[in-house]
């Protein structure tokens, strides 16, 4: 089935990730993921996370991975690199 504009539109703009999507994927609370971004100078500030790259890294991966998806359903042929 054709994916019309609203739609699409709405796939492309809607998937943001959130600091809980953040916190989730890094097996912590959100708080922490908050004050991990603080002024590491300030007193709330709080180290980010052990494997916070990790946790970064699959939530880009599954991102790029629905904007793949979608330009295919769009008709568009995706070069992956291989």
């Amino acid at each position: 089935m054709p994916v019309d504009f609203k739609t699409a539109s709405d796939r492309v703009t809607g998937a943001c990730v959130t600091l809980d999507d953040i916190a989730d994927a890094a097996g912590v609370s959100d708080s922490l993921i908050r004050r991990a971004r603080l002024d590491p100078k300030g007193s709330s500030f709080r180290r980010p996370p052990d494997g916070w790259k990790k946790a970064i890294i699959k939530l880009a991966n599954l991102r790029v991975m629905e904007l793949i998806n979608l330009a295919q359903e769009l008709g568009v042929e995706v070069d992956r690199g291989d």
